[in-house]
């Protein structure tokens, strides 16, 4: 005699979980492609700033009564940044007062060393530190280290996002079409961190499946609960036999 089947499909998805699945999967998705994207486009931007100084520095005109004042910022030794201002005097008289800023990483700039500055003839906005190109090798390495930073970063939200999106569109599967399973419940566990519960029941059970020679055999799976977040099997009988929910084999 077949059993009633407990559950009748398709099941409706918790608002919550589809709400908080949809809004944060979409947000980090959005921005790991955003961080990504920023990455390469800024730090392919420092290295055209570097290409640039390094032919300023070879074809420009030598600055004049040049004053330099800033600040250097050191995260850990590691990446130095620099954010300075540089007073010069161009070759026909004309003041200017530029802003500069770059980047080093494993290399910092020795402000005991003699400073001089070359300018762009054509543009003399575009003013080069002789610091900026001592610590040339410092600069590639900085374009190389934070686009690689932000691609890992990027990646990883975007990882998070899609799993995030992934759950709901299995869980979406599972309650649309699924069929009912007596398994067999062999262990229960109370997962434990530094002895204390921390809410997770792990139940493993033996899961029936077929050999390539058509014999049965029962695999061992188990699957986790978190009774803090309100989670609990569709349903466990007292004599151990559970009653989980999957997609039909053969769908995706």
């Amino acid at each position: 005699m077949m059993e009633a089947p407990l559950l009748a499909a398709p099941l409706e998805l918790a608002r919550r979980f589809v709400m908080r699945s949809w809004l944060g999967g979409g947000f980090a998705l959005a921005i790991g492609i955003a961080v990504a994207v920023g990455s390469i486009v800024w730090q392919t931007g420092a290295a055209r700033d570097i290409m640039r100084d390094q032919q300023v520095w070879s074809h420009g005109l030598v600055a004049e009564d040049l004053h330099v004042s800033g600040r250097e910022t050191s995260r850990n030794f590691v990446l130095n940044s620099y954010e300075l201002t540089a007073t010069f005097t161009t070759r026909d008289g004309q003041s200017r007062s530029e802003q500069l800023s770059f980047d080093a990483f494993l290399q910092s700039v020795d402000q005991g060393a003699p400073l001089d500055a070359r300018y762009d003839a054509a543009d003399p906005s575009h003013v080069v530190l002789s610091w900026a190109v001592e610590v040339v090798r410092g600069r590639w390495c900085a374009v190389a280290f934070l686009g690689v930073m932000g691609l890992i970063i990027g990646g990883a939200l975007v990882m998070v996002g899609r799993r995030s999106l992934g759950r709901l569109f299995v869980a979406r599967r599972a309650t649309a079409s699924f069929e009912e399973l007596a398994l067999t419940v062999v262990r229960v566990v109370t997962i434990r961190h530094n002895g204390r519960p921390t809410g997770g029941i792990r139940y493993e059970f033996l899961v029936p499946e077929d050999t390539h020679t058509g014999e049965k055999r029962r695999r061992k799976s188990s699957v986790t609960f978190n009774e803090k977040k309100q989670q609990t099997p569709v349903f466990l009988s007292p004599d151990g036999r559970n009653h989980p929910r999957r997609p039909p084999l053969g769908q995706p």
